[in-house]
C-alpha cells in the first residue's frame, strides 16, 4: 500500500531522527511505528475488555457492598494485617521503621 501523508513539522523532524538513528529507510520506519502502536492500542484495549468481563461476575453474599466500600476495605485490612494484643484498629496497620544509623 501507497500512502501519501502531510505531516508537520515536529513529525518529520522525528521521522528524520530514526531514519539517521537506526539506518533504516523512512518506509521501515513508518512500518514499525505503525506495528508498534497498533500493538500498543491492541493491548490496552484487551485489558479493558478482559476486566470488562469480569466485572460484577463475583457474589459475596452481600447487598451492601456499593454503598459500604470503604467501610468494608478498611476492615478487611485491618482483619488482614492485626497485630496481635492491638486495641485501635489504626494501630493494626504496622509502619516500617528505618534503621538508626550508628554513631560515630
Amino acid at each position: 500500500m501507497r500512502v501519501n501523508a502531510r505531516l508537520d513539522e515536529e513529525s518529520q523532524q522525528q521521522i528524520d531522527y530514526l531514519t539517521a538513528t537506526t539506518g533504516k529507510a523512512t518506509s521501515q520506519v513508518l512500518r514499525e511505528s505503525v506495528s508498534f502502536y497498533y500493538r500498543h492500542v491492541r493491548a490496552q484495549r484487551a485489558g479493558i475488555e478482559h476486566l470488562a468481563a469480569l466485572i460484577g461476575k463475583g457474589n459475596s453474599g452481600r447487598s451492601d457492598i456499593a454503598a459500604n466500600v470503604k467501610r468494608q476495605f478498611a476492615e478487611s485490612v485491618t482483619t488482614k494485617h492485626r497485630v496481635t494484643g492491638s486495641p485501635e484498629p489504626s494501630a493494626a496497620i504496622a509502619r516500617p521503621t528505618r534503621p538508626r544509623r550508628a554513631s560515630r
